[in-house]
């Protein structure tokens, strides 16, 4: 359902966090993040928890959650460093 749309649900989201009427916690956010980032989209997953830093958005998440999202960072690390390598 996801796939190919990540865009609309960032979207949706940043929509959802301005009309949340001083609330400061979004329980949206780390479902929206979660999900994309399962279906490989992590770059509007990476938007949807930006967004939510720039607006001091509270979110909750489970410990295994926080773990499943530093894959992407630490996927990235590694394929930086193997190619730095390699070129110098």
């Amino acid at each position: 359902m996801l796939l190919g749309r990540g865009d609309v649900v960032a979207a949706l989201h940043a929509n959802a966090l301005q009309r949340r009427d001083g609330r400061e916690t979004s329980s949206l956010t780390m479902r929206a993040a979660l999900n994309l980032g399962r279906a490989g989209d992590w770059k509007h997953a990476l938007e949807i928890l930006e967004l939510a830093a720039r607006t001091l958005t509270n979110i909750h998440a489970e410990y295994s959650d926080e773990g499943f999202l530093w894959t992407y960072p630490t996927c990235y690390a590694t394929i930086w460093m193997r190619t730095a390598r390699q070129s110098g």
